[in-house]
């Protein structure tokens, strides 16, 4: 399941990134291209970036993170994918006392997926989610080609864990790793545009 997922997902983008490609190429915008990273996953033991396309007033965004984390007490490996459609609504002339970029304030609904499996005192669990995200951010230009991209808003997420283990503290709060419900999401990464 979770194969077809991904593949899918990469479909659908890359067909999104063709059809739009001619689009792009008459957009007003000087830099087509973004790639960000994400502040706290770094905190996390996490690699999270992600890569926006624009095209006209509107951006797709697809992000990828990769989980690492080895010590004597856990090791956690796992990945996390999404696919996100920006929809710009605000520019930055319309806001000038932000000094926005001139892609501003946007909207986004996104798909997403995360795998993770952590092994810890003989145990080796396994956690998939599925989910749908919508979050609302701003973009602002911290030099010509860097930004720094805001974001908040919700999730709807389903959880299947696998685990052999009686008790576990994988659903205990909507922040917890294997959270099935609505929870808040947001994520602040820096980026460079070319």
């Amino acid at each position: 399941m979770k194969k077809i997922f991904i593949i899918s997902v990469i479909l659908i983008s890359n067909l999104i990134l063709s059809i739009n490609y001619s689009h792009a190429q008459n957009s007003g915008n000087l830099y087509k291209n973004e790639v960000r990273m994400g502040i706290w996953q770094l905190f996390k033991g996490g690699l999270h970036l992600s890569y926006e396309r624009y095209f006209n007033s509107n951006s797709i965004v697809i992000t990828n993170e990769i989980t690492l984390i080895d010590n004597s007490k856990k090791s956690i490996t796992g990945y996390f994918t999404q696919l996100q459609y920006r929809f710009y609504l605000l520019q930055g002339d319309g806001i000038p006392f932000l000094n926005l970029t001139n892609e501003g304030f946007y909207a986004a609904p996104a798909i997403k997926y995360r795998y993770k499996r952590i092994i810890e005192d003989g145990y080796d669990d396994i956690i998939n989610t599925v989910g749908l995200n919508l979050v609302m951010g701003l973009k602002y230009s911290i030099i010509e080609r860097i930004s720094l991209d805001i974001n908040f808003g919700g999730t709807i997420v389903k959880s299947v864990i696998q685990t052999d283990r009686i008790n576990n503290d994988y659903q205990n709060t909507m922040f917890s790793e294997g959270y099935t419900g609505v929870a808040p999401v947001g994520n602040i990464t820096i980026g460079i545009r070319f």
